[in-house]
């Protein structure tokens, strides 16, 4: 078994990874080579991305292991099933073949419309949970690497502001130019996805898809809803009977409503980074380079932008 060469290897990395300079004493010093360069940035970009995904996974775990969407999952799940269950007991539907139903009594299709609006509002509080926790979590992911990077590009800029920029290693520098882009980078992507934005508009969703539920619950289970809006009934001020026919139209109409806008798909970005940075490199490409100024000539000023223009000197 072919023993490996250690002191050969060590010179084939410091081949790549260094090269000799001679200053102007004439003292020969290795500086890091342009490979090195790039091993440093790629391990500093690689750790940063490791990171990120070690902080989503580890959040994500941790909300599996609280149940959190589960537990709103079954929360949703016992109200729309004692919701029904007051809805037929108190109002006095039966079960099964709904024998002795009173002609102003709730229909069957009412009760099973009801019941499909209560499925509806248990995947809202799951939907709005789920993206939620998808945006809380990339939020935390990158508000970690962004506070571990700037950790790290302020300490090398205290070594570096220590040294002076002459005396300090160009790997030092390196460390610090490229942590300042992951503390950027990351602040400019969460701005860019909306991280804050999103997370608080489907927290926002969930609570109320979670307080229509158990206003619901509430409702029927107490043959009574809460006056509704003056569109939504007749009598506004009301409670509604929801024993009539009338009474759960309007409530079926009320939750169509609410679940017209938690169905409304709102997510938010922000593309002003982007917008501003393309405005300034147009700006920068399309200015007009000032002309040179020929020997007896005079400048005037530009009717066009302000600029300087050309005049032929007086003859001599």
């Amino acid at each position: 078994m072919a023993r490996i060469n250690i002191a050969r290897w060590q010179q084939r990395i410091d081949h790549y990874l260094f090269h000799p300079v001679t200053d102007d004493r004439g003292e020969v010093h290795k500086v890091p080579s342009i490979a090195c360069h790039c091993l440093v940035t790629g391990s500093i970009l690689g750790l940063s991305m490791a990171f990120y995904a070690l902080t989503y996974v580890l959040i994500t775990f941790k909300a599996d292991e609280w149940n959190v969407c589960r537990g709103a999952r079954m929360d949703s799940e016992k109200a729309a099933a004692s919701t029904i269950s007051a809805s037929l007991a108190k109002l006095g539907i039966p079960a099964k073949d709904g024998v002795g139903m009173a002609p102003e009594s709730v229909r069957p299709e009412q009760k099973n419309r009801l019941r499909e609006q209560l499925k509806e509002l248990e995947k809202s509080l799951q939907t709005a949970c789920r993206v939620g926790i998808f945006y809380y979590t990339n939020r935390s992911a990158t508000l970690t690497i962004g506070t571990a990077a700037g950790i790290v590009a302020l300490g090398s800029l205290a070594l570096i502001s220590k040294q002076g920029w002459e005396k300090s290693s160009n790997v030092l520098i390196n460390i610090g130019i490229t942590s300042g882009l992951v503390l950027s980078s990351s602040w400019t992507f969460g701005q860019l996805y909306g991280h804050s934005q999103n997370l608080e508009t489907f927290s926002t969703k969930y609570v109320v898809a979670y307080s229509l539920l158990n206003t619901v619950a509430t409702s029927l289970a107490n043959a009574t809803a809460p006056a509704l809006p003056a569109q939504a009934t007749s009598a506004p001020g009301v409670a509604l009977d929801l024993n009539t026919q009338a009474g759960m139209a309007a409530l079926s109409q009320s939750l169509d409503e609410q679940l017209a806008i938690l169905h409304r798909p709102t997510f938010q970005i922000d593309d002003s980074f982007a917008r501003n940075s393309s405005q300034k490199l147009n700006q920068l490409l399309n200015a007009q380079p000032i002309a040179p100024v020929e020997p007896g000539a005079t400048q005037t000023p530009s009717a066009a932008g302000g600029g300087a223009g050309l005049r032929p000197g007086p003859d001599r």
